[in-house]
């Protein structure tokens, strides 16, 4: 599945392309001190991705702390 990232607390981080497509990678550098917050949503829903779910898609939330 495709996701869109964003950052909703905490230092600016570079979050380089804003989406990632089903089967690459991502790199997020944390270089500053502080409570990072980060959410991906689906750009396609499972079942245009061609996957049978049993509930609605899940938007995913991500908190980091660098001390």
């Amino acid at each position: 599945m495709d996701f869109e990232f964003s950052q909703t607390a905490g230092p600016k981080v570079d979050l380089g392309e804003g989406r990632t497509l089903a089967g690459t990678t991502r790199r997020i550098l944390f270089r500053r001190p502080g409570i990072y917050k980060l959410v991906a949503k689906n750009v396609q829903t499972s079942t245009e991705a061609g996957l049978q779910t049993f509930g609605e898609d899940n938007a995913l939330s991500l908190t980091v702390r660098v001390k």
